[in-house]
């Protein structure tokens, strides 16, 4: 079978080096095929080599930035419940102040599991770590659990530090994920390629129902993450007739 054993440039000095190329043939042979069971190889035949092999999530990193650089789709196979893809949504939605009229931004959180496609949507008041970090739970509880493996975009409040040498987690960000027993993985910085499921989710389904509900005024986050939960639960089947049902619904009110 050959080993998972090389030494490709960009890999630290001190851990088992990986041969890439053996990784993607065996991801591209077969369909059943996990990058956690080439892990297992790969740490197997480093301790018999008495190398220090990659964690899991390194292996994956390092695999998934080696298919970046040499414009190599990353195969992906997904297994249900294993991986999450969480993101925030790029534009932005208002909460209206009852009182005031003043304008307070909503950020929409969106969470996927690429296997089902299962999609979470809700709006909170800022991108903080610790705003993630609650919306995450809020996922998780949503999902009657967490994944194995959670990829997320950089966002700079979570990742301090991200280059192929190394990636630094912010500590609130890294005490969320070992309470949760969930491995990060930060794609690489500016390529979008290992993420198209939750972008996907963004595009299909937060822009949606955002313009969707674009002439309806929301008084607190309550009212809106029903109007926003409404939306994305009945559109999560994939019929249009949920989603035609649910915008009649919205502008009945």
């Amino acid at each position: 079978n050959g080993a998972i054993l090389s030494r490709p440039r960009d890999q630290s000095e001190g851990f088992a080096e990986i041969d890439f190329e053996r990784v993607r043939r065996e991801m591209e042979r077969d369909r059943t095929m996990t990058l956690s069971l080439l892990w297992e190889e790969y740490a197997m035949l480093a301790a018999r080599s008495s190398e220090k092999p990659y964690s899991y999530t390194r292996f994956c990193e390092l695999y998934a930035a080696w298919c970046d650089e040499h414009d190599t789709a990353v195969t992906r196979k997904y297994i249900p419940g294993d991986l999450g893809e969480f993101d925030w949504a790029g534009k932005k939605m208002a909460v209206t102040d009852e009182l005031t009229g003043e304008l307070h931004d909503a950020w929409l959180f969106v969470a996927c599991l690429p296997y089902s496609q299962k999609t979470f949507v809700a709006a909170y008041p800022d991108m903080e770590v610790e705003t993630w970090c609650q919306a995450s739970a809020d996922a998780f509880e949503f999902y009657g659990g967490a994944p194995r493996l959670l990829t997320i975009d950089n966002l700079r409040t979570g990742v301090i530090k991200h280059t192929p040498e190394e990636v630094v987690l912010n500590r609130t960000f890294r005490e969320f994920a070992e309470f949760y027993n969930v491995a990060v993985i930060p794609h690489a910085p500016y390529s979008p390629r290992g993420k198209a499921s939750v972008e996907s989710s963004v595009g299909k389904i937060a822009n949606r129902i955002r313009n969707m509900l674009r002439d309806r005024v929301f008084f607190d986050f309550d009212e809106l993450n029903e109007a926003l939960k409404g939306g994305w639960q009945d559109m999560d089947d994939g019929t249009l007739g949920a989603a035609g049902r649910w915008w009649e619904k919205e502008l009945g009110r």
